[in-house]
């Protein structure tokens, strides 16, 4: 797919808020909360599904790269830490979330838009949750069930927190810069 200029770099704006969005942040548990699924979400509401993909994929690639992108620092060992599983999920999130704007949220169909990404984002928390079992199990340190339905009970609601607020920014910046928001 041949992408135009104007949405390369609004993909890289968005890498590179994605990154910012890995340094604000609350740290109340192994996995501090950032904003950087705000940026996400955000990403996935202003460009098209593929720039969307290449954004959330340029921002892992710097940080697997070795730039300190990632709240926890960056390079290629980066893979093996617990909570690179949530950055994965942002291959997801994007572009489904691009996706779904265009179908629902665009058109006036915000309930299933808003269903669908409540959907969307207990998937994304199950991928960052299923990985860092996998990678604490490797490291003999099983995750307890307990402490996955915890991070699943905190960071659930607070991610759709984040989907609302880009939403509503989202809205406001479509309205007021509408070609900016239509690559």
């Amino acid at each position: 797919m041949k992408l135009s200029v104007k949405q390369i770099v609004l993909a890289a704006l968005f890498a590179a808020l994605t990154a910012v969005g890995a340094f604000i942040k609350l740290p109340i548990s192994a996995v501090p909360i950032t904003l950087q699924v705000f940026f996400v979400f955000l990403c996935g509401l202003a460009l098209s599904p593929y720039a969307a993909l290449l954004s959330q994929a340029a921002y892992l690639v710097i940080g697997l790269a070795g730039v300190p992108v990632f709240t926890g620092g960056g390079g290629i060992s980066y893979v093996l830490t617990p909570t690179f599983g949530y950055l994965i999920s942002f291959l997801v999130m994007a572009p489904v979330t691009s996706f779904l704007a265009r179908k629902y949220l665009f058109q006036g169909k915000t309930a299933k838009f808003a269903a669908f990404c409540a959907l969307l984002t207990l998937l994304c928390e199950l991928i960052g949750i299923g990985y860092m079992a996998i990678v604490l199990s490797s490291l003999g340190t099983p995750l307890a069930a307990s402490k996955a339905f915890y991070l699943l009970y905190v960071f659930l609601p607070i991610d759709l927190v984040k989907l609302a607020l880009s939403v509503l920014l989202a809205s406001a910046l479509r309205r007021r810069a509408p070609t900016l928001f239509n690559a």
